[in-house]
Parts: structure tokens; C-alpha cells; sequence
């Protein structure tokens, strides 16, 4: 996940995925757990050739967050409009028909 400046909203939250295997995906399904909400999807036959995927873009939800942004936040306090730990859990299937299932825990990445 990265966060980037926005001038508008302050800030913005986007979500990636990115293909860690060597066997081609057929499917990928995810879904997202944030303090604002889920966010969830299917991907079929995705094509990562380029590069991650982008499964979802947030803005902070409210006039205060957002101006909090404006001012300046250090990712201490960036991680705070997020759940604890917030996670993408994935299920996805393989060339083979294979089905998997993974728990990772998001991070934070600084834009460049």
C-alpha cells in the first residue's frame, strides 16, 4: 500500500498486488480490511506483466483527516488511520487449477 500527497484530499491510499509466483494466476480474489471499511474484488486471468495491479484507491474520510494530511503527518500517525494490522487476505487459483490462500499484512510504502 502506498500513500501519496493529494491536493485536494490531502492524501491518497493506493492498493497494489503484485505476482510473487512463476505459475500463471488464473484467478485472484482479495479483499482488503481497513479502519474506514473493506474493500474487496475479483481479478480473472490477471496480467501482471507491467507490473503491480491496482485493486483499490482511498482518500481519508472526513474534512479533519484530511486537513491533517495538508499539514503534514509522519508515519507514525499515518499508521493510525489504519485498523492495527490492517491485512489483504488472497485466494487465487494457478495454471493448474490449484487454490491458495494467503494473510499478508500490509505496509506502508513511501512515495517516491
Amino acid at each position: 500500500m502506498e500513500v501519496v500527497p493529494h491536493k485536494e484530499y490531502g492524501a491518497m491510499f493506493i492498493g497494489k498486488l503484485d505476482q510473487n509466483t512463476v505459475q500463471p494466476i488464473q484467478h485472484v480474489h482479495y479483499e482488503v480490511e481497513l479502519k474506514n471499511g473493506g474493500r474487496g474484488g475479483n481479478l480473472k486471468q490477471p496480467n501482471f506483466q507491467n507490473g503491480p495491479i491496482q485493486i483499490f484507491t482511498d482518500f481519508p474520510n472526513s474534512d479533519s483527516y484530511q486537513q491533517e494530511f495538508k499539514d503534514g503527518l509522519y508515519e507514525v500517525d499515518i499508521q493510525q488511520f489504519f485498523t492495527s494490522n490492517p491485512v489483504l487476505t488472497i485466494t487465487w487459483k494457478d495454471g493448474n487449477g490449484k487454490e491458495h490462500k494467503e494473510i499478508i499484512e500490509l505496509t506502508l510504502k513511501q512515495s517516491r
